[in-house]
């Protein structure tokens, strides 16, 4: 069977793509569990659960940080379908599980569970690097290149915002 217009051999050879087995052979730590809730919240929200699709969304969270990612679109979708008041519900629900799992690190090490949590000075390792290993090494784990980056990434999501629902929006 064809899935998408790709005939079935042609996954095979995915098996050969050094990117592939980096990703998803050599780190498959906690993604599976986290895209496994993450994807059960997204089916949650698409039928309009949204204190559930959050406390799944939530559960992902806790599982792999990285699906905080998905959460600007979320609060645009909450806030745009529910309003308000279903947006702060289902937000509280979020929350709520978030501190009921901390619970036992925040009572103990509060100040070091928090800031371990949202380490933003940590710098990834070279080697680990699929997309960036053309820079050397030393470029790579420099603080201006993350600060670069940082800025490049936030200045594009803006961009995006601003054409997408800036005053010009639709226009041309």
């Amino acid at each position: 069977r064809r899935a998408g217009g790709v005939p079935a051999w042609a996954l095979a050879l995915l098996c050969l793509s050094k990117r592939a087995h980096s990703l998803y052979m050599l780190r498959l730590f906690n993604d599976g569990v986290a895209m496994l809730l993450a994807h059960l919240a997204l089916l949650l929200l698409m039928r309009n659960r949204w204190r559930a699709g959050l406390f799944f969304f939530s559960a992902a969270v806790s599982v792999k940080m990285n699906v905080l990612l998905m959460a600007p679109p979320l609060l645009l979708l909450l806030l745009k379908a529910g309003g308000l008041r279903t947006a702060a519900e289902a937000i509280g629900v979020a929350a709520a599980l978030q501190l009921a799992l901390g619970a036992p690190f925040l009572m103990r090490h509060p100040v070091a569970y928090i800031s371990k949590s949202f380490e933003l000075g940590r710098v990834f390792m070279w080697k680990w690097s699929v997309n960036l290993k053309f820079l050397p090494e030393d470029t790579f784990v420099s603080q201006p290149v993350a600060a670069g980056l940082l800025a490049l990434h936030l200045a594009l999501l803006g961009l995006f915002a601003w054409r997408r629902w800036g005053p010009m929006a639709g226009e041309g």
